[in-house]
């Protein structure tokens, strides 16, 4: 009996710790004033390519490529080299992933060059 106590304790302070990661490491968040995650709204697309090219330079980043109007394509590794900034300069919605993860990403949102909205997506692992 005593045993079947402990291992019911054991998986109940597992589940517990798993739940505990999990909302840590969870991180689901829109900024629309302010500022969040180093970006500022109101800021030109330079300037968030600039604080993106400094945030991200240790990190490898994707970016989905464009198949038309309507969708996007398979992600392509993206660096933040001289010439990079011509690739997302004339789109209004950047998507950064990290790690080739659709799970971990950060979406920059413009209007008119501006910066509107930044959005922040990062979960551990997926759940069913």
């Amino acid at each position: 009996m005593k045993i079947l106590g402990l291992i019911l304790l054991i998986f109940f302070l597992l589940l517990c710790g798993f739940a505990l990661y999990y909302k840590a490491t969870y991180i689901d968040e829109s900024v629309e004033a302010g500022e969040g995650f180093g970006f500022i709204i109101g800021s030109s697309k330079t300037d968030a390519y600039s604080v993106s090219k400094k945030l991200f330079k240790d990190k490898k980043v994707y970016i989905l490529n464009p198949i038309n109007e309507k969708g996007l394509g398979p992600q392509e590794l993206f660096n933040f080299s001289n010439g990079a900034y011509q690739i997302i300069a004339n789109r209004d919605l950047w998507e950064f992933y990290f790690a080739n993860n659709f799970l971990d990403f950060l979406r920059l949102e413009f209007k008119g060059g501006i910066l509107i909205k930044i959005y922040r997506h990062k979960q551990p692992f997926e759940l069913p």
